[in-house]
């Protein structure tokens, strides 16, 4: 459940006054987080004029869509910060006024004027929905932007240059928006200046203002999860745990066992994806890509099978129907996603007596990490996890058979299921 208000911070005050903000409640994962508005006063009261007056009411609904959707605070920092995404009837007429555009930009092919980045950006959006491919991206940069510009409409690619961008990056750092984020930002707004350059019809610049920016440093924070916490999770004794907490347990013992893959790709998996005693899938985040990349065919082990057979939905299409279905309701994916990760781990490691910090995603790193110690073939690894090798090396490679791959996954199973017993 989002809460939100606008407050007056008198923790600090500036020669301008003291800031007024807007502060967002989670109260399910008790988190809060302030977002800026750039007004001041000088009163330590928060007095409400016309503007505020009608910033607290489109609040209210900004709040109520969030919470009928179901987001966590992230996702509603960004409605509350950038407003509620259009509907499909304004969309169409957006995306209307805008080939309208285009024809009078095409019309005046040859002079300097060039189309608003945020206008460009609407059309790539609108292409992309028809292509069936992926968006969100270019929905954030864009508003992103608009919160950079303020006041004004649009700013033409033709007018983004080098001093353009930094300000931009800038902007965002005082902010205190992560380097991260702001590099995203950055790496898409470079995407679609690319894209614009190669419509001649556009007329863009061929220079690139993108050209010498500052260094963005990734720091990939690695797993803390540790075969000693699996091996817990599996000798735990159940009988007074929590039938949900028991469950969470043995979905992320199943995504280990298969090849420590992600939780949304056991959400997506249906029983056409058994064959022959294996589990054979391709990965979501693949679903975009040429062929949506490499094939997974692993084998299912005995803790597999019977976390299969014990929380399988016979009546569904997919195995595993308590979890939300990414591909239909990728909000309500999400928000069982983050409730696993931050409420449901947190109680899983007060139980097994770890101090260590672990996601949904963390068994992927851990079964690497274990297949390389026992220096298991980087092929067959790749085969497990659904990785393309790359490479002339791999090009000489030929198929592996199935005998040899469950040799090597079962040694990595070894160290975790000892004494493989049957499930309460």
């Amino acid at each position: 459940m989002i809460r939100a208000e606008l407050i007056l911070d008198t923790r600090t005050k500036s020669k301008k006054g003291y800031p007024v903000k807007i502060r967002v409640y989670d109260n399910i994962n008790q988190k809060h987080k302030y977002i800026a508005l750039k007004i001041y006063q000088e009163n330590s009261e928060l007095k409400f004029d016309s503007f505020l007056r009608k910033r607290a009411s489109d609040l209210d609904d900004e709040v109520k869509f969030c919470n009928d959707n179901l987001y966590a605070i992230d996702d509603a920092i960004d409605v509350i910060s950038n407003g509620i995404p259009l509907s499909k009837d304004e969309i169409d007429i957006e995306i209307e006024l805008l080939e309208k555009r285009l024809e009078i930009l095409r019309a005046k092919k040859g002079i300097k004027h060039s189309i608003g980045f945020i206008a460009f950006t609407d059309v790539l959006i609108s292409e992309r929905k028809k292509l069936k491919l992926p968006s969100v991206s270019y929905t954030s940069t864009k508003n992103a932007v608009k919160r950079f510009l303020e006041n004004k409409e649009d700013v033409p690619l033709n007018e983004i240059t080098s001093e353009w961008i930094k300000d931009f990056d800038l902007f965002y750092k005082d902010l205190g928006t992560k380097d991260s984020s702001i590099h995203t930002y950055i790496t898409v707004l470079k995407a679609i200046f690319t894209e614009a350059q190669s419509r001649e019809s556009l007329n863009i610049k061929k220079e690139n203002p993108f050209y010498r920016l500052r260094n963005f440093k990734r720091i990939k924070k690695e797993s803390e999860l540790t075969i000693q916490d699996l091996i817990s999770m599996y000798n735990l004794d159940t009988s007074k745990v929590k039938e949900n907490i028991k469950r969470s347990i043995d979905i992320y013992l199943f995504q280990f066992s298969i090849g420590g893959h992600d939780l949304i790709d056991v959400a997506n998996l249906k029983w056409s994806n058994i064959k022959d005693g294996r589990i054979v899938f391709k990965r979501y985040k693949n679903r975009f890509k040429k062929y949506e990349g490499e094939e997974v065919n692993n084998m299912l082990s005995d803790f597999a099978l019977r976390v299969i057979e014990k929380y399988g939905d016979v009546n569904s299409k997919r195995i595993f129907s308590f979890i939300p279905d990414p591909e239909t309701d990728i909000v309500k994916y999400r928000y069982f996603n983050n409730t696993t990760n931050i409420s449901t781990f947190k109680i899983v490691k007060k139980i097994i007596n770890s101090e260590n910090n672990f996601t949904t995603k963390s068994t992927r790193y851990l079964f690497r990490t274990i297949g390389g110690n026992l220096l298991i073939d980087s092929y067959i690894m790749m085969l497990l996890q659904g990785h393309t090798p790359q490479g002339i090396t791999f090009g000489y490679q030929g198929a592996i058979n199935h005998e040899v791959q469950d040799k090597e996954h079962q040694k990595i199973l070894d160290l975790v299921f000892v004494n493989d017993v049957k499930m309460d």
